[in-house]
Order: structure tokens, then sequence, then C-alpha cells
């Protein structure tokens, strides 16, 4: 089902922090996303169903120094990559419906060290994964529409703690999650809706964020600036936006990334280092990264990109 909701983007296309240094479109307690020691850019490959990483400064074709794949990985079609404060790489995979938990430094055909997967757990196509500074799991579920929290350390065929799911909530094909220091959840979805701390159930966003003015089409994986702005990658507008924490209604963009200089062409998730540069993954397999400050008509400063890079439709990225 990935495969072909990766297709539909391409198709309408053409008409960030935890303590321990990550920083990730998945991987975040609050702003600023000062990873420090990153030196890592992982990346979540829905086509190959691996997970790849390169050197921060990588730029051109250049082959991944770390590569998790192989039967004993147990990945299918991995969605996005986050890690938590330990230094574990928390991997969304779409095709089997589970949340994947891999030990730090973990590289090869390895088996994950918990993993997050039955019925109880209500997992349905899940999309981008968060980890908050205490080990919260946050992730959406494009299958069924809605949004799951779950315990930290949660393994197993367990329940999530939090639910949020109905026609109150707005929710329809949610792609992307993140949460605030202060519980408050951001999901993009056709538009972006933020939901208060503790939601539960059949409940209205305390904020939605939609109309001409926002740009917004299909908005992917969100990460959180330095700022505090939800940035926003769009699949269809072909564009990186951000929007203020308190944003809501029919409002512009706090700033924008987009035009044929930026050669976005199906965006599909964003970090940021502490310095402020941006690192955007697309489904051209291309990892783009733009300078601290990008703004408008912008050319990435480097790009990740070729065969020897064994990206294949990549979803998801994150830093460690």
């Amino acid at each position: 089902m990935q495969r072909f909701k990766n297709a539909l983007y391409a198709t309408l296309a053409a008409v960030l922090l935890a303590a321990s240094g990550c920083s990730s479109s998945a991987t975040s307690s609050t702003p600023p996303p000062a990873h420090g020691a990153a030196t890592l850019i992982y990346v979540a490959n829905s086509g190959s169903g691996t997970v790849t990483a390169y050197p921060i400064g990588a730029n051109g074709d250049i082959a991944p120094v770390v590569t998790i794949s192989g039967p004993a990985t147990t990945l299918s079609s991995p969605a996005s990559v986050a890690f938590d404060s330990a230094g574990e790489l928390y991997v969304s995979d779409s095709a089997t419906n589970t949340i994947l938990v891999f030990a730090p430094g973990a590289t090869g055909n390895v088996a994950p060290i918990r993993t997050i997967s039955g019925a109880l757990t209500a997992l349905n196509v899940p999309a981008q994964v968060f980890v908050d500074a205490k080990g919260t799991i946050y992730v959406v579920n494009e299958g069924v529409a809605s949004l799951l929290v779950f315990a930290p350390g949660a393994s197993g065929n367990v329940a999530p703690m939090q639910s949020i799911s109905g026609a109150n909530t707005m929710l329809a094909l949610p792609a992307g999650v993140v949460a605030d220091a202060t519980g408050k959840m951001y999901v993009a979805d056709t538009n972006l809706l933020a939901f208060a701390p503790g939601a539960m159930g059949n409940v209205a966003p305390v904020q939605v964020i939609t109309g001409a003015s926002t740009m917004l089409m299909r908005p992917a994986e969100l990460a959180f600036d330095g700022s505090g702005n939800v940035v926003a990658p769009d699949a269809v507008a072909l564009a990186l936006l951000a929007f203020a924490p308190g944003a809501t209604g029919n409002v512009a963009p706090a700033y924008s990334i987009a035009g044929a200089a930026t050669l976005l062409s199906n965006p599909r998730g964003v970090t940021l280092d502490a310095a402020g540069n941006f690192y955007i993954v697309q489904q051209s397999n291309v990892v783009d990264v733009y300078a601290a400050g990008s703004i408008g008509n912008t050319a990435p400063i480097r790009q990740i990109v070729g065969p020897t890079t064994q990206l294949n439709a990549p979803n998801g990225v994150a830093l460690h």
C-alpha cells in the first residue's frame, strides 16, 4: 500500500531534539533541534526495505556507511526513522504494521531489539514515528486515519496509551507527526492539525492550518526548526513550508523554500541540524541539503544522489 501511495504522491506532484545528540523529522522533544555531535544522515528506503546512513557532509554519488538490511531485520517498507535519547533507532514499517527498534550503532542483517506489533497496537499503515525526550512514541496511521501514542519502552502487542480518531479529529490521510515539550501534537494531513496535550478519542483539533494562503496541499513528515516553527515538506506543492507554533486558519507560512532552483520534486521528510541546515529526502532518490536561513527559490548546497547511494523511494530522514 505504501508503494501505491508513493506513486500517487508523485503523480499529484506532476499536476527536532534529543539530548544524546540526535535530531530528526521524527525525533524531538521541543526545538531547538541542537543535535550537536550528529555525524550521520539516516534514511528510510521504502522501495528496498532498508535503512541507509551517510556522513553528515556527504555530497554526490557516495555509498552508505551504514546499511540495515536483510531477513533478520524484518524490514519490508520502512516509512520513517527516529532516534531516542539513548541512540536507539525507531523505524515504522507501513507494510507490516510495526514499529521496529534497533540497538545503537546497528548495521547489517541485524534483528530489532524490540518490536511494537499486533492487533492491540492498532497500527495500520503507520507513517511517521516520533520519539520525544521522555521516550514517548507517537505515530500516525494512514490506513485508518488515526494518531497513536505509546508509552516509553513499549514492546510487543501492546495498546497505545492515547488514540485519536474519528470525524471530529478531521484526520483523513495523516502522514506526519511531531509533539512539543508540552505534549501538543502536530499532524500533517491534507492540512496541518494540532491536538491538545493528552487528547484522546474523537476530539477536535485546537488548531487547523488550512486554506489557499497556507500553500498546503499534501504535507508529509514534520520537524521543528530552531525557532519552534513546524516545518513541513509538501509532496504536491513541491515546497518546504514553515508555520509558527500558534498559527491557525488560512495563514501564510512563516517562510517557504519553493521554486525551480530548489530541485524539489517529491519531498517526503525533513530534519534540521544544530546550525539550522535543512535535510530533505525526496522520493526521486535524493537527499537535498539547504543552508540555514534558506528562503524562497534557493538551490541546495549539497545533494546525495546516484546509484551508489542505494537510495530507493526514501520517506524519512534523521540525524544521529
